[in-house]
């Protein structure tokens, strides 16, 4: 967040406040460091063939006076993409052009040519360009259907008896409304003219797990994959089953395939952590953790997970740096602060851990292993008052703990042999 709005106070600067509202987002999205929300892609896809994208005579409504959060997102989007663009047809110097341009006139008209030496009109047409190149690489959602009610998606099938795609959304819709005659029936007409049709398939092999027959399903399922472009729907069941029957590794498998055709959606990579968490498979769920952690830099759970693991495998440094990622997202979080402590002492970085511990035993006064910690934390730092503060109140317990007795004497020992010493020095002539 810091890093994004600190783009801006910079863009403001360089171009005496006149930097648009669309180029300076673009530049803060770009210049993040993280893949963009798993939600923009369907997006763009959706509004592409709806042919309702921003041109840069509008997109600043989407920022200033969104439509909807669709508007609001779809307005990031287009301005990350438009950067990506100038990056691509004029360099990496592309974006700071047209700052320099924006520092003399506010007009977008104005600047373009200035930065460029071509029109406006030019530049957008090259733009939707890259984004039509964008777009067919992009797998079809196939949700912008699903979000309409069914009396709808069967008065456009009426109106488009041929559109296999439509048909199979209405046999889902069906599916729902629990009419499974007409929903197997319409499925199979789709699979008359698409054998491997992935969504009517789904809805056919739905029909026969309702009536027991998972083999049936799994064969229906296994018929709509598609590798390179597996459908979600199919992945999600198809992999349920076999987890449902003990075939971890083949679910492993099935959702690796999903992450590879669409890397930057979360589903497949949180799945895949749950079976690699079963199976037992540390070094793969920490490389799946690891790239959830990327896409995501407020993910809390994932960050403590990493921090543990790299503990107990003897990578001290790692849990150092997950545990203090995760105090940024959660400074009240009293299992970081536990982390941080432990990652600080196997390293021998004292101060660090006497600050981890004190800020645990600010949130938890009661816990007594805080405490003690603390105290050790004081003592390798020879600070023997302030550790025997600490342990005071553990000696004044009716049942005082036996290491916080021991630590107290050890403490006692030290500070007398240090005093001593010191005697000694100043007797010296």
């Amino acid at each position: 967040v810091v890093q994004h709005e600190f783009v801006h106070v910079l863009n403001l600067q360089q171009t005496r406040f006149r930097v648009p509202h669309w180029l300076t987002e673009g530049l803060a999205v770009e210049l993040e460091g993280y893949p963009s929300p798993p939600q923009w892609k369907p997006l763009l896809w959706r509004r592409w063939h709806q042919k309702r994208l921003f041109s840069l005579e509008d997109i600043n409504l989407g920022f200033i006076r969104p439509g909807g959060g669709e508007d609001w997102h779809l307005a990031y989007c287009q301005a990350q993409l438009y950067v990506r663009y100038m990056k691509q047809r004029f360099g990496p110097q592309g974006p700071r052009r047209l700052l320099l341009a924006f520092s003399h006139t506010p007009e977008v008209s104005e600047a373009v040519p200035r930065a460029f030496g071509i029109s406006l009109e030019e530049f957008e047409r090259g733009y939707r360009e890259y984004v039509r190149r964008y777009v067919e690489q992009l797998p079809p959602p196939g949700s912008e259907a699903e979000e309409l009610p069914l009396s709808r998606l069967e008065h456009l099938l009426a109106q488009n008896p041929d559109d296999l795609d439509l048909a199979a959304q209405v046999a889902l819709g069906r599916l729902r409304a629990r009419s499974y005659a007409q929903a197997r029936k319409l499925a199979q007409r789709v699979l008359e003219h698409k054998p491997k049709h992935p969504l009517a398939n789904y809805v056919l092999a739905r029909i026969h797990l309702l009536v027991g027959e998972t083999d049936e399903a799994q064969a229906v399922l296994r018929r709509a994959w598609d590798s390179r472009q597996p459908h979600p729907r199919v992945v999600a069941l198809l992999a349920s089953l076999e987890v449902r029957q003990g075939h971890l590794e083949e679910a492993a498998k099935l959702y690796r395939q999903a992450h590879q055709a669409d890397p930057l959606n979360p589903t497949w990579l949180k799945a895949l952590a749950g079976l690699y968490l079963k199976l037992g498979r540390t070094r793969e769920l920490q490389q799946v953790l690891e790239q959830l952690a990327q896409m995501d830099p407020d993910q809390l759970a994932i960050r403590k997970k990493l921090a543990q693991l790299a503990l107990e495998q003897g990578r001290p440094e790692e849990a150092l740096r997950w545990a203090s990622q995760a105090v940024q997202i959660n400074v009240r979080d009293s299992t970081v602060w536990r982390l941080l402590g432990r990652a600080s002492e196997v390293l021998g970085r004292w101060s660090q851990a006497r600050w981890a511990w004190e800020c645990l035993l600010e949130l938890r006064p009661q816990d007594a292993q805080a405490r003690l910690k603390l105290a050790q934390a004081f003592v390798q730092l020879r600070q023997w008052r302030q550790a025997q503060q600490v342990l005071r109140p553990l000696l004044e317990l009716p049942q005082p703990p036996e290491e916080a007795q021991r630590l107290w004497k050890q403490i006692s020992s030290q500070r007398d042999s240090s005093d001593s010493s010191s005697d000694d020095e100043h007797s010296k002539p």
